[in-house]
C-alpha cells in the first residue's frame, strides 16, 4: 500500500487555547484552511496551529510567504499528520 505524503505549515504553538483560536480564525478570514493539532506533553497541552493539508508542497511555499506578508508570522512547513 503506498502512502500519500501530505504537509502542513506549522504557523505557531501556544499553551493556552484561546490564543491558538484568534490566530486560527484570522487566516481563515483570509481563506486558508486552517485547524488546531493539540498535545499532551509531560501533563501539559499545547495548541499548534497548521494550515493545511496540502498534497502540493509548491502550493504551501506561496501560502507561506503570503502568511509572512501579510500577518508578520514565519511559518514552516511540516509533514502532516
Amino acid at each position: 500500500k503506498k502512502h500519500i505524503k501530505s504537509f502542513a505549515i506549522h504557523v505557531c504553538t501556544f499553551t493556552k487555547a484561546e490564543n491558538e483560536e484568534k490566530i486560527r480564525d484570522k487566516l481563515r478570514k483570509d481563506c486558508y484552511t486552517t485547524f488546531v493539532h493539540k498535545i499532551q506533553s509531560k501533563g501539559k497541552a499545547s495548541f499548534k496551529v497548521r494550515i493545511g493539508p496540502e498534497l502540493d508542497y509548491s502550493k504551501l511555499e506561496k501560502a507561506k510567504k503570503n502568511v509572512k506578508k501579510h500577518h508578520k508570522i514565519d511559518g514552516y512547513i511540516v509533514n502532516h499528520p
